[in-house]
């Protein structure tokens, strides 16, 4: 028998096969593609959930170590704050007679016509406002003052004139004698 090609002359049965091979390849890659992407994609999103779950727990343990922190320092404030606050009366109960002393003697050596608005008194010294009906009473009362032995200094800070009322008012700062002060 005589052999019969029933494929066209024209016809390459290697480029056939490679161009099948190709697209057969390029299936595989797609197909792999398709497969392997969505794949990796989960396993990234698992992962990048976990990690942020970790780090918001991280976060969350070092607030609290924070404000655990904060809480302590501030129990410890108000500790100190009571104790200053229980030393400040101590302290203000034990010179309440001192004080008594320096507002008795200053009112026990006023000077007619002249009035104390204001009286500021701390451990070293203090200040104090007045109103003096003219100028003779002031300048007698910062005479007086100056004299007692209770004021280590007195020192007049300003004069001013009440030109409605025509009073003088006065503004003047003091330090006191300790020694005398104790006795």
């Amino acid at each position: 028998m005589s052999s019969i090609n029933l494929l066209p002359k024209n016809l390459d049965l290697g480029s056939v096969r490679k161009k099948q091979e190709k697209e057969s390849g390029v299936a595989v890659i797609v197909s792999f593609l398709l497969i392997v992407l969505p794949i990796s994609f989960s396993i990234w999103l698992y992962f990048d959930g976990q990690y942020k779950e970790e780090r918001i727990e991280v976060l969350a343990s070092e607030i609290k170590k924070v404000d655990e922190k904060i809480s302590e320092e501030i129990s410890g404030n108000k500790l100190l704050l009571l104790e200053d606050s229980a030393s400040t009366a101590n302290l203000l109960l034990s010179e309440q007679p001192r004080f008594t002393n320096i507002i008795n003697t200053m009112q026990d050596n006023l000077v007619g016509g002249v009035y104390f608005n204001s009286l500021v008194i701390d451990l070293e010294g203090g200040s104090f406002e007045g109103v003096a009906k003219d100028f003779s009473s002031l300048v007698s009362q910062i005479v007086i003052l100056r004299d007692l032995s209770i004021f280590n200094s007195l020192v007049v800070e300003t004069i001013s004139v009440d030109e409605e009322n025509g009073y003088f008012i006065f503004n003047a700062k003091f330090k006191f004698d300790k020694a005398v002060l104790l006795n």
